[in-house]
């Protein structure tokens, strides 16, 4: 099982529209806290009033498939999983800073991305797709 922790990182608390908060994508969550502690940044971590869509979340640095200088703060890039309503599954790169896709270290996670993705399509025999945010907001689907 994995133990890691966000620490410092608070990518995904500014890349996602949140309506239970009325946060929108780009805004820094009212939530964060200027000290970090060890249960991470958010003065409702473990709250009722923390929305399920933040609690449910978890990033691939989270779920063990990158290194830890890997962790999207690090990076410049948030890296999930995402369910489409018709039931497929996407993987999803979100480019935090404007060009991190064009680094080295970006481009070695891309690659990555679309190793896991192709597994994931050889074991659940249904297409998966590479989706990549660009920082400013263009999107690009990967079908290779």
């Amino acid at each position: 099982m994995n133990n890691r922790k966000c620490g410092d990182c608070k990518a995904c608390c500014y890349s996602f529209n949140i309506a239970e908060i009325s946060l929108k994508k780009g805004q820094l969550c009212p939530h964060i806290k200027n000290n970090i502690g060890s249960v991470g940044c958010c003065s409702i971590f473990g709250d009722q009033l923390r929305p399920s869509v933040c609690s449910g979340f978890e990033c691939l640095y989270l779920q063990g498939l990158f290194g830890r200088s890997e962790r999207p703060d690090k990076t410049g890039i948030l890296a999930y999983f995402s369910e489409l309503e018709n039931g497929q599954i996407c993987v999803v790169a979100q480019e935090l800073k404007r060009n991190k896709f064009k680094t080295s270290k970006g481009k070695n996670m891309l690659d990555a991305l679309r190793t896991i993705r192709q597994t994931m399509e050889s074991k659940t025999n249904a297409p998966v797709h590479l989706v990549k945010h660009h920082f400013n907001s263009k999107k690009d689907v990967d079908k290779k």
